[in-house]
């Protein structure tokens, strides 16, 4: 399946599955949900397989914005796995501004999980990319504070205090 082939690095065998497939099953074959609702795009993000992402995309009966039952999208599996290459994939295409300030069930953006699991890199790539770095999830709490809470990596709230965020007082 997609599912299976999507985490693989194999993008040769996605792509002849995909050509194989019945066009009438295309959209479903390619937006088929793991038993935790996560898609092909999702477990390509996670595992940071960004030459499936390409294949994935570049399919029109694609769901890009497709999302788990907690409302996570490809983009916050990228971001707090530290899948750079696909974040910056998905970041560039034509949908970016649709996805990089998503909330998942929680209120959390890809930035809020990057910064939870001290992802250096995502939590730089989200920020020049233009991610909002105020925007509080459930709990109140913006990706600083979350950062902090979960350990404060230093080099993760570097990456934070250079782009001039930092944990506000009505956020304690």
């Amino acid at each position: 399946s997609a599912l299976e082939y999507a985490q693989s690095g194999e993008a040769r065998k996605l792509m002849e599955a995909i050509s194989k497939c019945d066009p009438r099953n295309l959209s479903s074959y390619l937006n088929e949900e793991d038993s935790g609702g996560f898609s092909a795009l999702h477990h390509a993000a996670a595992f940071d397989e960004v030459n499936n992402v390409v294949v994935l995309l570049s399919c029109p009966d694609f769901n890009f914005n497709k999302r788990n039952h907690r409302g996570a999208s490809a983009l916050h599996a990228a971001s707090c796995s530290g899948s750079m290459r696909v974040i910056r994939k998905l970041l560039a295409s034509e949908h970016s501004q649709e996805i990089i300030d998503a909330q998942n069930e929680w209120g959390e953006t890809a930035l809020h999980l990057a910064a939870g699991a001290q992802q250096t890199g995502s939590v730089q790539t989200l920020l020049e990319a233009g991610a909002d770095p105020k925007i509080k999830d459930r709990w109140g709490r913006c990706p600083f504070r979350v950062c902090v809470e979960n350990g404060g990596h230093s080099a993760t709230l570097s990456a934070l205090t250079e782009a001039g965020i930092s944990i506000d007082t009505d956020d304690i």
